[in-house]
């Protein structure tokens, strides 16, 4: 077996594992369409703000979305580079 493989399945088991959770598919296909704030998400999503942040932070910790501060809000979007990478 190849050194790395046992990581690299980690790897896929907590993407699947981020993914398997339909609050944050609901959230994909938000951040799909556009980037948007924790607070647009939330309300859209029909999450609190605080679900949300939490499912964000899972996602982001997978690399699936990135973020970038524009004032005082922190924006979402898909991280794309996460597919490249992977697939």
């Amino acid at each position: 077996m190849r050194q790395g493989f046992p990581k690299k399945i980690g790897q896929y088991v907590k993407f699947f594992q981020a993914i398997s959770d339909e609050s944050r598919q609901k959230i994909l296909l938000l951040l799909d369409k556009k980037s948007l704030s924790v607070n647009d998400i939330a309300g859209m999503a029909g999450l609190s703000q605080s679900n949300t942040s939490r499912h964000l932070a899972v996602l982001k910790n997978v690399g699936l979305v990135q973020t970038e501060k524009v004032g005082n809000s922190v924006i979402y979007s898909i991280d794309k580079s996460w597919f490249r990478k992977c697939c």
